[in-house]
Parts: C-alpha cells; sequence; structure tokens
C-alpha cells in the first residue's frame, strides 16, 4: 500500500502509523486506497463495512517494462451480506527516471441490487502523504486551476491535484489525475495533514 519513488524514498505515510509519523486515521488511511463511506448505508471509508479480497483475476506480470495485475474484491456489508463486486485493474510504468505511473481501473457491481453512492467527502482514490511531507511539515497542495493550499484546494472541481515538498532540492509526491471521461467531474477532499482525495 505505500507509495515509493524510484529514488527509494516513500511518499505515503506507513500504515499503520509507524514510531514519528502521525497517528490521525490511524486505522484507516493506508498509503494509497479506493472506498466509499456510503454505499447503500455501508461504510467501507472508516472499515465498519469489509471489503474482502477474492482473487487475483490477472497474476502479476511485467511485459514492456510495464508491471500489470487485477483482482476481484467483494464488498460486505456489517452484517456480513454480500453488497458488490469490485473488479480493478493495475498497471504501474515508469516515467523517466523520477516517476512511477500507477493506473487504477475499477468497476463495482451490485449483487443483486442496485448500488446507491452516498454523496460525500468521504469517498474516492485517497493518498496518505508521508508525514514529511504534508503541508504541516511544508509540502503544498496544488490543483489544475493554480489554486494552492489544501484549504483552498478542498471542496473545489479540478481535473487533477498535487500534493509534494521540495527537499534536499527535489520534489517528492504524489499527483492524481482522474479518468476525464468520468461521468462527474472531480471534486477534492484535501487536508493539511497529509490526506488528498479525489472525490469522482
Amino acid at each position: 500500500q505505500n507509495l515509493h519513488a524510484p529514488s527509494g524514498a516513500q511518499l505515503t505515510r506507513t500504515h499503520p502509523p509507524a514510531a514519528g509519523d502521525a497517528t490521525d486515521h490511524a486505522t484507516m488511511h493506508p498509503g494509497v486506497w479506493l472506498a466509499f463511506g456510503d454505499i447503500n448505508g455501508e461504510d467501507f471509508w472508516r472499515n465498519t463495512a469489509r471489503i474482502d479480497h477474492v482473487a487475483f483475476t490477472a497474476e502479476p506480470a511485467v511485459a514492456d517494462s510495464r508491471l500489470t495485475f487485477a483482482a476481484r474484491n467483494r464488498l460486505l456489508a456489517r452484517d456480513g451480506t454480500p453488497i458488490a463486486a469490485q473488479s480493478s485493474r493495475f498497471a504501474i510504468a515508469r516515467q523517466g527516471d523520477h516517476a512511477f505511473l500507477l493506473t487504477w481501473e475499477t468497476e463495482i457491481r451490485g449483487e443483486g441490487r442496485e448500488l446507491v453512492f452516498g454523496d460525500q467527502e468521504e469517498m474516492g482514490l485517497g493518498v496518505r502523504m508521508a508525514t514529511a511531507l504534508t503541508e504541516r511539515s511544508g509540502g503544498v497542495v496544488v490543483n489544475s486551476d493554480g489554486l494552492t493550499g489544501a484549504k483552498t484546494v478542498w471542496g473545489k472541481p479540478a481535473a487533477w491535484a498535487t500534493y509534494s515538498r521540495e527537499t534536499d532540492g527535489r520534489v517528492r509526491g504524489v499527483a492524481i489525475f482522474p479518468d476525464p471521461t468520468n461521468p462527474n467531474p472531480t471534486w477534492w477532499h484535501s487536508r493539511d495533514y497529509g490526506a488528498i482525495v479525489a472525490n469522482g
């Protein structure tokens, strides 16, 4: 779950938090995740409902310097009732000497029921930055419209957003680029303690 730069520098907070890490949201906020705070009234964001790994539908493979794999999960209500099946496809490719591109495509389908996604900030693709890279430690959040600062970016639609900090002459951080063909604009949930989430 932790993201690392090609240099090996860790970009995301260890989960659960390690010594020296900020300890807020310790039971959630893994390095990178996709979850929703309300699907049919069940909370997969705060882990009161459960996501179970079922199987790899495509084993990890490397071709043309690109790692790919696919997996299937089940979304279960608090009482264990199946709600949905999640199919995800992943690809990781190096981008020059200084970056990796992680592509995550997912589809969530109801298991014999219609799915209703509640509209809230605790939903979507999230990244929890390493404590040393947070805005509280000198990092900065910027969106595609040039808005700067977690408080300013929060709650605004944008094509993409970044969270990074310059240290030792290098910029270390992450950028999230939602698929521009998504049916709804992406709103951003960004916090000075290191969370950035694409609410799609």
